[in-house]
């Protein structure tokens, strides 16, 4: 979806620039591991209009990405800001699938959807692509995990000092999609929390918004495509979910 880079890349004397990007595939998000994140095979476009291929890692809790590559025998090794980039493809570790983002210029109706983490009035951020469509596209952000040490306290009455019984790690990542129009305008359509206690194995909870959404985007194809998600046990609050509804309206579209 072309519109989608005029409207959104971060460039301005560099937006004939064309990238192709591609329907990603089911996988796991792009999850922060800061300066212990994994090296994984991919390629970067810069806004000078390099392309480098070689491994990749991604700190988003500084918005660094990392690059390393052989050439003649010698290691090189270069780490670019955020701004600089305008695409990045990774080779999943785990799917051996090519996932795609774009380095997106962003302003949140919502700054608490950013936990409020703002140096000026647009974000500038990468979001991975999911779908692209003739008239709208959906992609994803992923906060940097939140980790906090916490503590239960006992009383032993009124002048005693509480004590210390025992410490745990909360630690909390949010996840949001989004349905992005023709005029590059973004509409939330569900958050994702994942909340661990140390290494217990992580909850996550969806909140959608209202299904409306869906009716602007999808149209009249709108009813159709809800009997077949009830039908199919399908609740749309999950990207898989979301993913499984754009393929069925794929189907009709092409059927026509």
């Amino acid at each position: 979806m072309k519109y989608l880079l005029a409207a959104l890349l971060l460039t301005n004397s560099l937006l004939q620039i064309t990238v192709t990007i591609s329907v990603a595939q089911k996988n796991e998000p792009l999850v922060h591991m800061g300066l212990n994140a994994p090296w994984q095979k991919g390629k970067i476009t810069l806004l000078n209009g390099d392309i480098l291929l070689g491994k990749i890692r991604y700190n988003d809790n500084q918005q660094i990405v990392s690059f390393r590559s052989i050439v003649d025998g010698e290691e090189i090794m270069h780490s670019f800001r955020t701004k600089d980039v305008i695409s990045m493809v990774l080779l999943d570790s785990v799917t051996k699938e090519n996932r795609h983002f774009l380095c997106l210029q962003f302003n949140p109706r919502d700054k608490e959807e950013f936990n409020g983490n703002f140096d000026a009035k647009v974000l500038v951020s990468f979001f991975e692509v999911h779908y692209e469509g003739k008239k709208f596209a959906v992609v994803s952000h992923i906060n940097a995990i939140e980790a906090q040490q916490r503590y239960n306290t006992t009383s032993y009455g009124p002048g005693t000092a509480p004590t210390i019984t025992n410490s745990y790690m909360l630690i909390e990542q949010q996840e949001y999609i989004f349905f992005v129009d023709e005029d590059g305008i973004f509409d939330r359509y569900v958050s994702i929390k994942k909340r661990s206690i140390d290494d217990r194995k992580a909850k996550t909870k969806s909140y959608a918004r209202e299904f409306n959404i869906l009716e602007k985007y999808l149209g009249n194809d709108w009813p159709v495509l809800k009997e077949m998600a009830k039908q199919n046990d399908q609740n749309l609050k999950t990207l898989e979910s979301l993913k499984w509804l754009l393929a069925e309206y794929d189907k009709i579209l092409q059927s026509r």
